[in-house]
């Protein structure tokens, strides 16, 4: 796919859930690490994109794995690569955007816990340390496995901490502001 968006510049797109979502500011580092020049098709929503996807009325798509799994498993469509750092336990045989030639990429969608800016420090530290716990039990990681998800592993023990999650979305504010801004993306 990266072949071939370098040999026809601007003629072939790609499709997303829509605008400033993961997917679309995933695609658009794509863009920005490789220089290729490719057409984003937004959509509303994975389902829709993904219909048009399988019709072959868009050329390729950048989407979340459990919206797109059942259609790799059936065979409607082809999975590329992966956006994370390490092949996914789900798709063995879908190598990393690393492996594609794109050194050091890792761009995965995640999710957390919050609580409001007033909460008491005593109140956080009890909350973190509960989620800490329960991200390191085995049945945890086995139910998010089956969405292609892993544990967070902001901490060396591989857990979370309040301040370690605090220090990793300051990290991904800086990063994806800078994406959006290199694409374009603004708030619809």
């Amino acid at each position: 796919m990266l072949e071939a968006a370098r040999k026809a510049p601007g003629r072939l797109n790609y499709g997303t859930s829509g605008i400033g979502g993961s997917p679309h500011a995933c695609m658009e580092l794509v863009k920005a690490r490789t220089g290729i020049d490719i057409t984003h098709v937004p959509y509303r929503g994975s389902g829709p994109m993904l219909t048009e996807l399988v019709a072959g009325r868009i050329q390729t798509a950048m989407d979340n794995i459990p919206s797109a799994l059942n259609f790799v498993r059936e065979g409607q469509i082809r999975a590329l690569a992966v956006t994370s750092r390490e092949r996914v336990a789900l798709l063995p045989e879908v190598p990393t955007l690393i492996e594609c030639g794109l050194a050091d990429f890792d761009a995965t969608a995640w999710f957390g816990v919050q609580a409001p800016a007033a909460t008491p420090a005593p109140v956080i530290e009890k909350l973190g340390a509960a989620m800490d716990a329960v991200v390191r039990t085995p049945d945890w990681a086995e139910r998010i496995g089956a969405f292609a998800a892993q544990p967070p592993g902001l901490t060396p023990q591989g857990g979370t901490t309040p301040e370690a999650f605090a220090a990793f979305i300051a990290q991904e504010i800086t990063r994806w502001a800078e994406v959006a801004k290199a694409g374009n993306i603004s708030v619809q």
